[in-house]
């Protein structure tokens, strides 16, 4: 994991990050410290790229690709979109910079993802059945239940950026020229657990929709451009979502733009791992949050007769919720924003560093191996001056 913020105002952007790196390897992690995770393209572009998630895709590092890229580039660009856009557009074109071989294991670990998921799911239905009632039913009935829910799911998801519909990938999955054979990882996966044509078809027709729809991955990477275009006055910062290489496509989603504006003279924007960072931001943590409303709620169940059909403890536990959040906005989040307006950057630099080494610290006591820490890399931008370290590797 990552943890890594923005915090910008009129005066610039101060970024940060942690240095650690974890791999998820068989048998469990392994922690890599004193990483970059900060990079500058180029001294002329008054922008940073930061990454979060795998630092690979198709076998290569994100380091080397934003590298090449940033060598085709001949001057700034006018905004702070288009280089998210020129970048898509090399990833899009450069198909010589992986193997087809990288495709298809691309391509089978995300149907092994889905697939895994569906007979673990099963498997747990399956055991929650009583003794007595197994002979009301079957692991066939079940798994094509689990499968359908599945395939809805897939369904319910818009269609990765990259992609027009479904039919090409239809194409890939029945071609044999590639070595990619949904229908094999169905018999193997699923073997003793029920089996048969109907939930074998469902498994099938999920195919194409686990290639084509948007979702996270394990193996996705998360790019987050910082920074300013040539027209851009106010600082701002693009999230790209990369899924990877397969069926010939670079398959990503663009996320939303955050920008400082006239009106908005500050913001916080958090990467990857941010819960201690945003729990400190609002005062609260959501996990602190979802147990009293669920805990209220069931007590205030217990305790007073509820019309048939009625919730009335989740109704009002709801209510006070959005109570609270209002609380913890008008008491901590705005006037700390109101403070960051009128911070310089090096005050700026000052408490984005303060942020991740929060979110650090909170890792480090918090159940499980500790996925953030080592040296907090931290840069600033501004329009004048462009891109300065204060802490580097």
């Amino acid at each position: 994991m990552t943890s890594q913020v923005a915090v910008a105002n009129h005066s610039g952007v101060a970024v940060a990050s942690d240095t650690v790196t974890t791999s998820y390897v068989e048998g469990g992690t392994k922690t890599i410290g004193n990483s970059h995770k900060i990079w500058e393209i180029g001294k002329d572009h008054k922008i940073l790229v930061m990454l979060s998630g795998a630092v690979t895709q198709n076998g290569v590092t994100l380091r080397l690709l934003v590298s090449e890229w940033a060598a085709t580039l001949e001057a700034p660009l006018e905004n702070l979109e288009d280089y998210v856009d020129s970048f898509i557009h090399w990833m899009s074109l450069e198909s010589s910079i992986h193997s087809p071989e990288s495709e298809l294991h691309r391509a089978t670990t995300l149907l092994n993802d889905h697939y895994y998921e569906v007979k673990k799911r099963a498997q747990e239905r399956w055991n929650l059945i009583p003794l007595e009632e197994e002979q009301y039913t079957s692991r066939a009935a079940v798994l094509t239940e689990i499968a359908q829910e599945g395939l809805g799911y897939l369904q319910g998801l818009s269609l990765n950026e990259s992609v027009e519909n479904d039919h090409a990938f239809k194409e890939l999955l029945t071609s044999t020229e590639d070595g990619l054979n949904p229908q094999e990882l169905i018999e193997y996966i699923f073997e003793g657990l029920g089996l048969d044509p109907v939930n074998t078809q469902i498994l099938l027709d999920s195919a194409a929709l686990v290639l084509t729809r948007a979702q996270h991955f394990p193996g996705s990477s998360t790019l987050a451009f910082v920074g300013y275009g040539t027209k851009n006055y106010f600082p701002s910062n693009f999230r790209l979502f990369v899924r990877g290489f397969y069926g010939g496509k670079f398959i990503y989603e663009k996320g939303n733009q955050y920008s400082i504006h006239p009106e908005g003279g500050s913001g916080i924007t958090a990467f990857a791992q941010d819960e201690a960072i945003f729990g400190f931001v609002r005062g609260i943590r959501w996990e602190i949050v979802n147990f009293i409303n669920r805990r209220f709620a069931a007590k205030f169940n217990e305790v007073v007769d509820s019309p048939e059909g009625e919730d009335l403890g989740q109704e009002i536990a709801d209510e006070l919720h959005e109570e609270l959040l209002d609380f913890c906005r008008r008491r901590f989040t705005n006037p700390l924003l109101d403070s960051i307006e009128g911070l310089d950057l090096g005050h700026l630099a000052n408490l984005a560093e303060s942020l991740v080494g929060m979110e650090a610290t909170s890792a480090f006591g918090g159940d499980g191996p500790a996925t953030v820490g080592g040296l907090i890399e931290v840069a600033t931008i501004d329009r004048q001056k462009g891109v300065s370290w204060v802490k580097a590797l």
